[in-house]
């Protein structure tokens, strides 16, 4: 049942936030104290500002309130931040272009550069002085935005 309601949920959230422009980063559901919590990380090239969050809010709570069984929800529309803790590996294709730190497993060092694209189960990120470098997805221990790492391409 949560599952079938996430996913009834994710279909009503996903296209509506591609339709105003952005690209959907993360959605969670929970419930508490008869209480419907759903939150919303959505990402656009140009950034995501309070007026944006706002905008989609609107569009989306009426949307999520036809949800027979979202009684009292409180829905919540941000943006991934600046350093915003990368979760998939489906987000380094969403933040293309963008600056990031990883910290690998087996050297236990953090690598900065921009996101190049995944490709063949590594990551390919451009660093400002150490040219492209390619870390296995697999070896990648934790990942984050971090703006100071962008560089001209």
């Amino acid at each position: 049942m949560f599952d079938e309601l996430r996913n009834q949920i994710a279909a009503e959230v996903e296209p509506i936030v591609t339709g105003m422009g952005f690209r959907l980063v993360e959605l969670r559901f929970g419930q508490s104290h008869k209480q419907n919590h759903v939150s919303v990380t959505v990402y656009g090239p140009e950034g995501v500002s309070v007026g944006d969050c706002a905008a989609l809010s609107r569009v989306l709570y009426p949307r999520l309130e036809l949800i027979e069984e979202l009684s009292y929800l409180r829905l919540e529309v941000t943006s991934p931040g600046l350093d915003r803790v990368i979760k998939s590996p489906e987000e380094y294709e969403i933040f293309l272009g963008r600056g990031a730190r990883v910290l690998t497993r087996s050297e236990g060092r953090w690598v900065g550069g921009t996101i190049q694209g995944v490709h063949d189960g590594a990551l390919r990120l451009r660093g400002r002085d150490s040219g492209e470098v390619e870390i296995p997805l697999g070896d990648i221990q934790k990942a984050r935005l971090d703006d100071s790492e962008e560089v001209e391409t």
